[in-house]
């Protein structure tokens, strides 16, 4: 594959869609329970450590393992969680050292509120691609995440019951876990959990610092750490940015470019994995109905994909037009857009 091709592949892929669309219908939930005025301060990524409490397996040693992060990291979010009241520390009856993360009743409310805004933000997506479509979709995910054994917020009797921003948020964290682990066997063990929200925002052209931090609603300093830990790893190096000398930007070296090659055989990797639990049919509809979300969000945020389809479409006519005739039809529209 061309560099061209591996960026789009790793930038537009089912793993892509699974995070991208989780994180919107995280934010569009927490964002209306935030303009309720009841739940000021709510952070999207609480969301893995309220969701965890949230099924009863709330140790620390158990979530920081989970999530591929350090104590110490996860000990600080929790701090933040249980100085909003949402969570708090209870003795572990398996072990006297050990503590539970529990919900507080104003933990308990805020998810009850939160199915409900989950409700209407589902209503959207059905707005998106149809109501039939829409169950279809929820179907196979509930499958998926029962042969997986993820677990929600809420005990789930049927699939009317089943809410996509209940179900993403458990498949995401297990798209993120499996990445890891396919990519620690292919000789990169290490990446730490928060290098994905780094790397997957890289493309040709680089990516901004706090144009990463802003979107998953994170510090600027925190993605910051992140970037010095991929620089001295060696897969990303830093240069100011020219619009603005004040900022930096984040490109891809040679051995980073080799690892996204490496991560887009994994993701392929795990599609197939996936598409056994439900089967290739019910696995395809989850994928066409993630990317046509995904693209609708694009449009809705004013995202330019465009790049990407120009660069896919390139790369096929010069395949079948070869050097050469592909060279004088780059002349012959060069002509032409002089003349638009």
């Amino acid at each position: 594959m061309s560099k061209q091709t591996i960026y789009a592949k790793y930038r537009d892929n089912f793993a892509r869609h699974v995070l991208d669309v989780t994180h919107h219908l995280e934010a569009g939930v927490m964002g209306r329970l935030i303009d309720s005025g009841d739940y000021v301060g709510l952070r999207i990524n609480w969301e893995p450590f309220i969701g965890i409490a949230a099924t009863g397996e709330g140790r620390l040693s158990d979530i920081a393992k989970r999530m591929g992060m350090s104590r110490q990291a996860v000990n600080q979010t929790v701090n933040q969680i249980e100085q909003a009241g949402y969570l708090k520390r209870v003795e572990d009856p398996s072990s006297k050292r050990s503590k539970l993360l529990q919900l507080t009743e104003f933990g308990r409310a805020m998810l009850r509120d939160g199915a409900l805004q989950a409700d209407r933000v589902e209503e959207e997506m059905a707005e998106i691609v149809g109501s039939e479509e829409l169950l279809k979709v929820k179907r196979a995910v509930l499958q998926l995440s029962e042969e997986l054994g993820l677990q929600t917020y809420f005990k789930i009797t049927g699939e009317d019951q089943a809410l996509l921003p209940t179900l993403m948020p458990r498949l995401a964290e297990y798209t993120k876990a499996r990445l890891r682990e396919l990519n620690v066997a292919k000789g990169y063990p290490r990446l730490k959990a928060g290098a994905g929200l780094v790397l997957i925002a890289l493309g040709p052209k680089g990516g901004r610092i706090q144009k990463i931090a802003d979107k998953n609603g994170m510090t600027k300093q925190a993605i910051s750490a992140v970037a010095i830990e991929l620089e001295e790893l060696g897969y990303i190096r830093r240069e100011p940015d020219p619009q603005d000398p004040r900022q930096l930007l984040l490109f891809f070296t040679p051995e980073g470019e080799a690892m996204i090659e490496d991560s887009v055989e994994s993701v392929h990797t795990l599609e197939d994995e996936l598409a056994s639990l439900v089967g290739k049919k019910a696995f395809q509809a989850i994928k066409n109905c993630l990317k046509d979300l995904c693209d609708t969000f694009a449009e809705e945020s004013g995202e330019d994909r465009s790049d990407q389809e120009l660069n896919e479409i390139s790369e096929q006519l010069l395949k079948q037009l070869g050097d050469k005739k592909f060279k004088a039809l780059a002349r012959a529209m060069a002509v032409k857009a002089d003349k638009l």
